[in-house]
């Protein structure tokens, strides 16, 4: 099977829906600033991904976090 192309993948990132574009987004972030990072940082940021998964429960989704920042605009 072929790697795929940028714009296929790009137009596949387009088909997803917004929260998962938004996860997407999430683990470009940490994969670029895990390359960027010095050690320290790369590890504290690890806890926080970690401690995130282990308790899902414990945030706001996406739509959430906009309504409320929307309020106070």
């Amino acid at each position: 099977m072929r790697p795929l192309t940028k714009e296929e993948i790009r137009a596949s990132a387009f088909e997803l829906t917004l929260e998962e574009r938004g996860e997407l987004v999430d683990d470009l972030i940490v994969n670029m600033a895990q390359e960027q990072l010095p050690t320290w940082q790369r590890e504290v940021l690890d806890e926080r991904i970690a401690d995130d998964d282990a308790h899902p429960e414990e945030g706001s989704p996406w739509d959430e976090v906009e309504a409320r920042i929307r309020a106070t605009l």
